[in-house]
This record gives structure tokens, C-alpha cells and sequence, in this order.
């Protein structure tokens, strides 16, 4: 059996009405009533099938809101692009769809609209080849040092194969600078301007695991299992999964600048949070 639903003017008549029809239920069809049962206006909204229903529009139950916001992060989290995920949960967005859910899907990011079709397009990643579907958060990949704070140990993101990098400008982000320019008298003056802050793009593979052979010579040689590509159902590939990030991390760009190049690479690294004298935490590769 599912829900009873009595609509009525009259919370007397109602209250009548539910104590009669537990009782029927009980005394006549030995059923387990749920405790959930109750007398309310139905500005309220009618709770019926996994919606409440209220005069002018319909909503999804919260527990059918949370139980699809952790699919979704959990299946981005697993590296799937917004298509995966929207194959591999048809059926819940499918449901959600006959709700007033516009806005639902916002806060999922999965809405599908022009206007987002039209600026996907128009990203263009740093490196050649590569899509928007393969960015990831930067914090994702930072690793955090919890001896810095007594707790001991380190939590956070993967070790990385770094393939490649690019110092460019921010297409966010500003710097202030201050300049000394000549005004049309030729004086000498100091002007405040607002140029592009650098940025560092990253391209890399998400290592798994990490084996150590020692060679005839003595020497330590590591090989390394990467994360896979999803095809449409999610399921891993063949392929490795290439991604890539921003960060506006100065020392990071700075060892970008000055301690490595890119005839250095392909190469394994960390992104490692560290705890400076200041008291502020930085990231670093290490």
C-alpha cells in the first residue's frame, strides 16, 4: 500500500476522517500503519511520490535532491564530463525533469542550455588537443601537510606525471603596479595600472600506482599505473586521462620559471601545501 491523501476544508471533518481510516486499516486489513501520517493546509505542499506539490509548481523531495547531488559528485569526482554523468543517470534527471527543476540543475551544473553549449565552445584550453571537459579544480590536486599542524600525515590529491606546462596571463586576475610616466609636460610621475597576473597551466596524467625495480647497474627505476578514460557508461579504458589545471601559485610559478624547464619532463611530482613563516600556507611542486 502507498500514500492516502483526503482533501478537505474542514480539519475537524479530517481528523475524524484519519482516526476512522487508521482504525478501518488496522481492525479490518491488519495493515501497519506508518507513522507519518498528519492534518495540515496544503499551502504546505502535498508530499506524494517523491515531489511535494504545492498550487503552482512542484518540487522534488529532499531526500531524491540529495541522493542525486552525490551521484553527480561522486561520478565527477571519478573523472566523468557532464555527458557521462547525464547517460549514467538518466533515470534520476529523468525524474527530477517533471518537477520545476531549472534551477536544480543549476546547482548541479547540468543544465543544458545554448548559452552553455555556446561558451564550452569557445573555452579554449592551454594546450593543443585537449577539450574542457578535461579541466579539474587545482584543488583537487593539492596535497596537504598535516604535520604543519600537528596532525600528522598528509591527505589531499594524487601524485601527478607532469607533461607539460605554460606560464601565461590571467584572464581573471589582476596585479596593481605602480609605473613612472611622463606627462605632457615631460614631469615625471607615478601612475597606478592594473595588468594581467601570470598564471600557470599544467598538463598531466593522475598516477595510480608507483612500482620500483632495481636495475643491473644498481640503479631505481619507477614504472607507474595511470587513471583510465571512461567511455560513455563509465566504465575505464585502455587509454590514459589526460587533464589539466590553473594555478596562480607565485612559487610554483616561479619554479616553473627558474628550477625546471620543459625538456625536463615528462616527470613525476606532488603538489604539496606547505606552511610558510608568515603563518599562510603555499603550494609548491615537490
Amino acid at each position: 500500500m502507498d500514500n492516502i491523501l483526503i482533501i478537505h476544508e474542514d480539519k475537524v471533518f479530517l481528523r475524524c476522517m484519519r482516526d476512522l481510516t487508521i482504525m478501518v486499516l488496522v481492525r479490518d486489513y491488519r495493515a501497519t500503519i506508518n507513522g507519518d501520517y498528519q492534518v495540515r493546509p496544503v499551502w504546505m505542499g502535498i508530499r506524494l511520490c517523491g515531489y511535494t506539490f504545492f498550487h503552482e509548481n512542484v518540487l522534488v523531495s529532499k531526500r531524491n535532491k540529495q541522493d542525486t547531488a552525490r551521484k553527480v559528485h561522486e561520478l565527477r569526482k571519478r573523472g566523468l564530463d557532464e555527458e557521462q554523468i547525464r547517460v549514467t543517470l538518466a533515470s534520476n534527471f529523468g525524474y527530477i525533469k517533471h518537477a520545476n527543476s531549472i534551477n536544480l540543475f543549476k546547482k548541479f551544473g547540468m543544465e543544458k542550455s545554448l548559452g552553455k553549449i555556446i561558451k564550452n565552445r569557445r573555452v579554449r584550453p592551454p594546450f593543443k588537443g585537449m577539450t574542457p571537459n578535461q579541466k579539474v579544480p587545482f584543488s583537487s590536486l593539492v596535497v596537504k601537510n598535516l604535520d604543519n599542524d600537528g596532525g600528522g600525515g598528509k591527505i589531499g590529491g594524487p601524485k601527478i606525471y607532469l607533461l607539460d606546462y605554460l606560464v601565461q596571463d590571467s584572464k581573471i586576475d589582476k596585479d596593481t603596479v605602480t609605473v613612472r610616466e611622463a606627462d605632457s609636460e615631460g614631469r615625471q610621475q607615478d601612475i597606478t595600472r592594473q595588468i594581467p597576473a601570470k598564471v600557470l597551466a599544467i598538463r598531466f596524467k593522475k598516477i595510480l600506482q608507483t612500482f620500483t625495480t632495481t636495475g643491473m647497474n644498481g640503479e631505481d627505476s619507477e614504472t607507474y599505473i595511470f587513471e583510465k578514460m571512461l567511455d560513455e557508461l563509465g566504465q575505464p579504458t585502455d587509454i590514459d586521462a589526460e587533464y589539466y589545471a590553473f594555478s596562480g601559485s607565485r612559487i610554483m610559478i616561479d619554479q616553473a620559471l627558474n628550477d625546471f624547464s620543459p625538456q625536463d619532463l615528462p616527470a613525476p611530482t606532488v603538489i604539496m601545501q606547505v606552511k610558510g613563516k608568515d603563518g599562510k600556507y603555499y603550494t609548491k611542486f615537490t
